[in-house]
């Protein structure tokens, strides 16, 4: 039962990430100043990187056993954004591209 609870959480936390800016590109371009466009630019191309990026990384990982690269990208991305949260800087991620 653990394991499909983290996977559930693992598969949340993704999900969440990738899909959010969608609903909130109004509130974004407003708080960046820039326009509702240049944010849906922004949006495409974190889409794209992804789509290009995961197949040499699902070909350079097939040996590793899936459960890790689960965990490990759970752990990084868990810390980017809890890091990116908390930082005294968190004002200027979002212009700075970080």
């Amino acid at each position: 039962m653990a394991v499909v609870a983290a996977l559930m959480l693992g598969a949340f936390a993704f999900n969440t990430t990738e899909n959010l800016p969608i609903g909130v590109l109004k509130l974004m371009s407003d708080d960046m100043d820039v326009s509702l466009a240049a944010v849906g630019l922004l949006v495409s191309g974190y889409g794209l990187t992804v789509a290009v990026v995961s197949v040499p990384i699902a070909q350079l990982t097939r040996s590793v056993p899936r459960r890790l690269v689960l965990c490990l990208l759970l752990a990084g991305s868990s810390w980017r954004a809890w890091s990116r949260r908390w930082s005294p800087r968190t004002g200027c991620c979002w212009s700075a591209g970080w």
